[in-house]
């Protein structure tokens, strides 16, 4: 069995994805990848990081949270963004502290 064919994306997330809302269908360019299973282990971490193609992401939480921060795409947070994405030096600096960080919210499991 192919674990792709048991899950199916909530259907806001169908109804706001740009694969599905915006990118031509025969395009060649379209991205492929619209389901992946990111997995995490206690204690990890996902850095800053733009998904791919206009792709919309939805979590859940089986045990523990996951935590994000949000920072507005503003012309200057975007262009630190690309100073610090190709920084030789970007494993050893916290983009966080170079924005401001708007929102940070926690999901939790809904059974916690």
């Amino acid at each position: 069995m192919i674990l792709a064919n048991s899950v199916e994306a909530p259907f806001v997330a169908r109804k706001l994805d740009w694969v599905n809302t915006v990118w031509p269908p025969d395009y060649a360019g379209k991205p492929q990848v619209q389901k992946y299973c990111l997995m995490s282990v206690k204690d990890s971490y996902t850095d800053f990081h733009i998904d791919f193609g206009g792709t919309s992401v939805w979590y859940h939480v089986l045990r523990g949270e996951k935590i994000f921060y949000f920072i507005k795409p503003t012309p200057a947070n975007l262009t630190l963004y690309s100073q610090w994405m190709t920084s030789t030096n970007q494993s050893e600096t916290f983009f966080g502290d170079q924005v401001k960080l708007n929102l940070k919210t926690h999901l939790l499991c809904y059974n916690q």
